[in-house]
Formats: C-alpha cells, sequence, structure tokens
C-alpha cells in the first residue's frame, strides 16, 4: 500500500462513470482499495486540514484527505492482525481497539502533516477485578476527554470501562465501570451513556459521576442483537441498529421521558427490504440526518427530522456483487469541518464523498369511511416510486410516508372491502403536505332488499370499472349490484 500506488487507483477510480454506482445525493471523490479487509473508520481535523483513518486486518492507516480527489498517506501504524479495529480521536491522539488486543492502542496525531510513527500500546487492572483488561470490541469518546471501552474480555464481563485521558493523553487511566451486562457499543453524550448490549436490548446508564453510574432505563427492540445506537443532539430520540438477525430495521425511539420510551417509526430500505440486508452503524449529523453504514447496502443517510416518518434521502451503494448479509460498509465518518464523509468498505477499502444534505419530502394524513366517518386502520398507502415502501394508516386512521425527491407523484390508497383511491400530489423537499383522504365502502346488494357482507374478496380488473366476486355456493350469485 505505497503512495505511488495508491495514487495511481485514485486517478482510475476517477474515470469511472458514476452512474455504474446507485447514488443519491453523495458524490464520489475517491476511493482507495486495499488487498486486505476493513473494518471502522473515524476522522481527525487540524490546522485547515482532515484527515481519514481507517482500520485494516494489519494495522491502522492514515490519510490527508484535504483535498478529498487526492488522498495522501501519511502513516500505517501495524498492530495484532485482526478483522475488528475500532477507533476515537481526543485532541491529537486516536486510540485503537481490537478483538486481539491490545486494549487500547494510543496513535499521536500531532506530528501531522508529517509523517505518524508514535503508538503505545496499553493494557489495564481494572479495580475490584482479578483479570487484566485486554482486549475490546468498540470504543466511544465523549466531549469531555472520557473513553468507553465496550466488549472487552473476561475481566468485565464485556461491560464498558471508562478511562481519562487527562491530564496525561498517552497514560489513560480506568476511573469507572458499568455495572451491567455485555456491551457491544456505546454512545455518550452529556451524562448519559447509551449501551447497546446485544439481546438484552439498550441500556441507558448515568454516568455524570464517572467512579459510580447507574442504570436510568432499558429499550427493547425487535428481538435482535443490539449493535450500536446514537441520539439527535437534543436527545429527544434515539436511533438504533440490530446486527441479527438479517432485516431489521434502523428504528426510532421517542426517549424524552425514560419512564415510557416507545418506538415512533421503523425504516428499511424499500429496494432491498426482506434480502436478507443489514443496517450496520449509525451516526447522527445534527438533529436530522441519520448517516447510515448499511453494510451491503452502501451507505443511507436518512432524514430524521420527523423521527416518526423516517425518510432517505442519499444513498451510494459501494457493494455491488450481490445483497445481504455482513459485506461492504462497515463504518462512516460524517464530521469533517468540509462537510466531507468517509466510508470504510470491509471488501472495498476507503470512500471519500461529498454528501448533498436534503431534507425529505412528507406526505402524511387521515383516511376515513366516506359514509360513516369512521377512522380507517390498515390502509396500504403507496408512493408509485421504487425507493418508497408501503406504508399503512394505524389505529387512528393516520398515515406518513414520503420521498426524498421532490416532484409530482400517483399516491394509491387500498384496503379490503373499499373501493381503491389513487390521487397526484406535488411534493416538495423540506415540506410536508397533509392530505386527508376519504374511501367508499363497495356495498353490494343481491336482490331488492339484502346487502352482502362488504368483506367479499374482491378481484379488481386493471381499469377498476368491472368486479368479479367470489361468493359462497349457497348464495344467489344473480342480480348482484355494486352500490
Amino acid at each position: 500500500m505505497k503512495s505511488s500506488y495508491i495514487k495511481v487507483l485514485v486517478i482510475l477510480i476517477s474515470t469511472i462513470p458514476s452512474f455504474i454506482f446507485a447514488q443519491l445525493n453523495l458524490t464520489l471523490k475517491a476511493h482507495i482499495p486495499y488487498n486486505e479487509a476493513s473494518s471502522s473508520c473515524w476522522g481527525y481535523s487540524a490546522h485547515g486540514k482532515e484527515y481519514a483513518i481507517i482500520g485494516v486486518e494489519s494495522g491502522t492507516l492514515i490519510y490527508d484527505i484535504t483535498d478529498p480527489t487526492i488522498p495522501i498517506q501519511k502513516g500505517f501504524i501495524g498492530g495484532n492482525n485482526s478483522q475488528w479495529r475500532e477507533m476515537k480521536v481526543i485532541d491529537d491522539y486516536c486510540y485503537v481497539t481490537s478483538e486481539a488486543g491490545p486494549a487500547i492502542q494510543i496513535i499521536s496525531l500531532a506530528t501531522l502533516p508529517d509523517t505518524v510513527t508514535w503508538s503505545k500500546n496499553m493494557d489495564f487492572n481494572v479495580p475490584g477485578v482479578t483479570s487484566v483488561y485486554r482486549k475490546g470490541h468498540t470504543i466511544t469518546n465523549d466531549e469531555n476527554g472520557f473513553l468507553y471501552l465496550n466488549g472487552g474480555g473476561n475481566s468485565t464481563k464485556g461491560a464498558s470501562v471508562i478511562l481519562d485521558t487527562k491530564p496525561d493523553p498517552t497514560n489513560p487511566t480506568i476511573i469507572g465501570k458499568i455495572n451491567g451486562p455485555y456491551c457491544h457499543d456505546s454512545y455518550a453524550i452529556g451524562d448519559r451513556l447509551y449501551a447497546s448490549c446485544g439481546g438484552a436490548g439498550v441500556n441507558i446508564y448515568n454516568i455524570a459521576k464517572k467512579d459510580s453510574t447507574y442504570f436510568l432505563a432499558n429499550i427493547t427492540l425487535n428481538n435482535g442483537y443490539s449493535h450500536n445506537s446514537w441520539t439527535n443532539n437534543s436527545q429527544t430520540h434515539l436511533f438504533t441498529t440490530e446486527e441479527i438477525p438479517v432485516n431489521l430495521p434502523v428504528g426510532s425511539y421517542d426517549i424524552q421521558n425514560l419512564n415510557n420510551i416507545f418506538n415512533v417509526d421503523k425504516f428499511w430500505r424499500n429496494e432491498t427490504k426482506n434480502t436478507e440486508v443489514v443496517p450496520h452503524n449509525v451516526h447522527v449529523v445534527g438533529d436530522d440526518f441519520i448517516v447510515t453504514a448499511y453494510y451491503t447496502d452502501g451507505i443511507s443517510v436518512i432524514d430524521g427530522k420527523h423521527p416518526d416518518n423516517l425518510i432517505e434521502v442519499a444513498h451510494y451503494d459501494t457493494y455491488l456483487v450481490n445483497e445481504g448479509g455482513y459485506h461492504g460498509v462497515w463504518g462512516v465518518y460524517p464530521y469533517f469541518p468540509s462537510g466531507n464523509l468517509i466510508a470504510s468498505d470491509i471488501e472495498g477499502g476507503l470512500w471519500i464523498f461529498t454528501p448533498q444534505y436534503k431534507h425529505a419530502c412528507w406526505l402524511e394524513g387521515k383516511v376515513t369511511d366516506s359514509i360513516t366517518g369512521a377512522l380507517l386502520s390498515d390502509v396500504k398507502v403507496s408512493i408509485n416510486h421504487p425507493s418508497v415502501g408501503q406504508r399503512v394508516s394505524n389505529g387512528q386512521g393516520i398515515y406518513k410516508t414520503g420521498i426524498g425527491i421532490s416532484g409530482t407523484y400517483s399516491v394509491t390508497y387500498e384496503k379490503s372491502g373499499y373501493f381503491p383511491l389513487q390521487i397526484d400530489v406535488d411534493l416538495f423537499n423540506d415540506s410536508l403536505l397533509t392530505k386527508n383522504v376519504v374511501l367508499r365502502p363497495i356495498q353490494i346488494r343481491a336482490n331488492a332488499s339484502t346487502l352482502l357482507d362488504p368483506s367479499l374478496k374482491l378481484l379488481y380488473h386493471k381499469d377498476k370499472t368491472v368486479l368479479e366476486y367470489a361468493l359462497g355456493a349457497d348464495s344467489n350469485s344473480g342480480n348482484l349490484e355494486i352500490l
């Protein structure tokens, strides 16, 4: 992986027509493939320059991506060979953890823009635990200089331990631990830690005092393996991923009242729903945009401005071999001052993009019965576009849907026992259109005085003018009249 070889690959990738990759609002700037698997990625910015940090099986690579079209390798720090390598940055130091150990590897970034060469390996003695903390699965940082090591070995049964990088960032010390189950990954903001605890769901802890943390609440997800989670900046909602089994959604949870946490939406990518595709990691930009490492679906940016109506507004598929399984994009980092983002693809290496963050076009409303005025649940609502999945009205007759691209669309409303309705709507980015509709029930009269059950199975012809009725053998099949 010498610099000259990498530059040639970057030049070649820039000549590939953009239409080869499925994309929306993400512009590819550069792509660096490797001859070994990649894992996670993170970023670092200093003195007007931006740097990508990416884990590979043999160690950690650092690139200057200030010009995103010409990434320049600035260092490689070797490590124990591992498929898992995760990292976070505090000030001028990158802290790396790996399933192959050590607990953390500290890399100094202070020499940038010159070459990065200095590193240090550390294991830890955890207070009250006899065995040494020698490895980690993931690592988290917060805004106050603390690190959270997750998924470590037998020393803590995988629960998170807390390290203070002050006053000496080259010699962090353990100052606390979470008394809880195995934690696969975590997110720290303010006085809270959101711990994704595998089959135990998401645990929320108060971490105001690092040496005396305590449990606040638990969120039960979709019976899957809670993999990672991230809040919006205002901490009103938590967005989640579940890695096992396949085909589980990105979840959205209202966490404003910890005594009453509830799910408000579930997001699947419509083009690959039910094809064993897995959302791996989410990171939230501001209060709105959920940047998702979506394994074989590449990168998906989901608009969370309305957390109860999640809509995809950007996408780039980096993995075109097949759909489903644990391949493709492992991690993303969307926090560079320039707005650029990077993605680490297990098989494909480092990808650099410029995103265009556009808010979605939302369509919401109520569906009622044209005769009784009753609110109708289970109405299937479909925007005629392949990127939009079918939504269903809830028990209050409310439906919520939308699309990432403005335009005029046909929308169909369907419910058993009712005539379908199709309307055209004009949808605009960053705008919510409220459209209440009424459906006319199908009433069938077999004779002058008898109305048949309107829930009879109805088969519509394409022109929706001719109907066939599946009647029982003892029904009067003559003299039918549609009301």
